[in-house]
């Protein structure tokens, strides 16, 4: 089915797009894609609908990379925080960190 800038039922929008015709008439009336009424059913303009389903959808992945990004740098934060502590251990102490190698080193023996 090409984009065209016809009118479609909500029936019809709704099979495209995955919402519920009620929500599609909330978009129309809170001025989210262009529609009218035409008598007592609601159409849409077919290309308005397309062009707002992949807004939606960029706006997703925008969010999602964002909360990727945001969590990646959270772990990256601890794992770093986790080494420095480390290492300040096995400074202040060489020989715990002797201990630990050898005790992991062991662990690995059988």
């Amino acid at each position: 089915m090409g984009i065209s800038n016809e009118l479609i039922s909500l029936r019809e929008a709704s099979k495209i797009s995955g919402y519920h015709p009620d929500y599609l008439s909330f978009l129309i009336r809170s001025k989210k894609i262009s529609g009218h009424r035409v008598g007592r059913m609601w159409v849409v303009y077919e290309n308005d609908l397309i062009k707002f389903l992949k807004q939606k959808e960029s706006s997703k992945n925008i969010s999602s990379n964002f909360f990727y990004k945001i969590t990646k740098a959270i772990f990256t934060t601890f794992l770093l925080a986790v080494i420095v502590f480390a290492s300040f251990q096995i400074i202040k102490n060489p020989e715990a960190g002797i201990k630990v190698a050898d005790n992991i080193s062991h662990q690995n023996d059988f």
